[in-house]
């Protein structure tokens, strides 16, 4: 079984290296990102689709907390929310994709 994959595995020089490295966004700029749009965890949570279930049980303030890397896109995502009409935009863009839960 080994020889087949050997015999797949394209040699040390062909594999594929990593392109590119992230730094994820530190919690206190994120926690600024959101103070400057006026925005709290849970309308950001809501906003993006992230799990919030009160304070205690938010991925959004996992993050906060240092609890769960954020993800690498987060800066890019509240860059585009601080322009112009970025939040008001994102905030309809949302609500067009949210439903209530029938329960």
């Amino acid at each position: 079984m080994t020889r087949i994959f050997d015999m797949v595995r394209a040699p040390p020089e062909k594999q594929m290296r990593a392109r590119y490295h992230y730094r994820r966004m530190p919690r206190d700029e994120i926690s600024a990102a959101l103070d400057a749009l006026d925005l709290t965890v849970g309308q950001f949570s809501r906003m993006i689709g992230a799990r919030y279930n009160g304070p205690e049980d938010s991925t959004v303030q996992k993050w906060l907390d240092g609890k769960l890397d954020p993800p690498t896109h987060l800066p890019v995502l509240l860059a585009l929310l601080a322009l112009p009409c970025g939040v008001e935009t994102a905030k309809a863009a949302a609500e067009a994709y949210i439903t209530e839960d029938s329960e």
